[in-house]
């Protein structure tokens, strides 16, 4: 009879530690100007809405070049930025300058990696291209 009692407790306490919590979901990304004219005083915009059940740390915010021979960390331009965020739902407005000259033409990939309060992780990525 005790081991029967010790067994349940212990798969409760087991069942009560499990996470079940979802992940923090990015419902939608859009960039605002997805081709770019090199130039003195470019902006690259975009916006993105972020929910989660639990709530929300952080997100970050990464682009890099994306097209053949690409350098990509070694790139002149690398960008990587975290944003702290709370709440179960924020929608968010970036406006990045981009840094003339030292960006080349071609296709560069924007990823989005948003983190709850749980670390629970979500991503996406869509791509924008720069031309001259």
């Amino acid at each position: 009879m005790k081991k029967t009692v010790l067994i349940t407790f212990l798969g409760c306490m087991l069942a009560a530690c499990i996470d079940t919590s979802d992940l923090p979901q990015i419902n939608n990304l859009t960039i605002l100007n997805d081709s770019i004219q090199k130039a003195p005083g470019s902006l690259f915009q975009f916006t993105v809405d972020f929910s989660d059940d639990n709530g929300l740390s952080q997100y970050r915010v990464r682009i890099e070049d994306n097209f053949p021979n690409a350098r990509q960390q070694d790139a002149p331009w690398y960008f990587e930025e975290d944003y702290e965020i709370n709440g179960l739902s924020v929608s968010e407005n970036q406006v990045i300058e981009l840094p003339y000259p030292d960006l080349e033409q071609g296709r560069y990939r924007l990823d989005i990696i948003v983190q709850d309060i749980d670390l629970g992780e979500s991503s996406e990525n869509q791509h924008f291209f720069i031309y001259e």
